[in-house]
């Protein structure tokens, strides 16, 4: 039970960028593989020697295969440097939110040592 809220809490925190960064990253690896390099990679494991007796088929399958990793590659950096970057951050609206007293305004970490309510 302690598990999962801490997953939720994780997975809410920083107004819905984790859950956008994770969403990110599986659309990076899974969109990618099923869109570029499995369809070869199994039509080329079914028809493995008709491909053999045909060399140019076999190298169009091969680039194939070798750009979908490459953008898979790209895809996952981008995805865990966007959420590196969010965890660094420490994101969520409390961090990013003006405090307003009827005295003076301030940002969260001047906010908590004037007032410590």
């Amino acid at each position: 039970m302690l598990a999962q809220v801490l997953l939720a809490e994780s997975l809410l925190s920083g107004e819905g960028d984790v859950i956008l960064g994770l969403q990110s990253l599986s659309g990076a690896v899974g969109m990618t593989a099923f869109t570029y390099f499995l369809p070869f990679l199994c039509h080329g494991a079914f028809t493995w020697d008709a491909l053999q007796a045909k060399p140019l088929w076999l190298g169009y399958y091969a680039f194939n295969v070798a750009v979908g990793l490459v953008i898979m590659v790209g895809g996952i950096y981008v995805s865990v440097a966007e959420l590196a970057a969010g965890a660094a951050e420490g994101g969520g609206e409390a961090a990013s939110h003006t405090h307003t007293h009827p005295t003076h305004t301030c940002a969260p970490p001047h906010c908590r040592a004037a007032h410590p309510y």
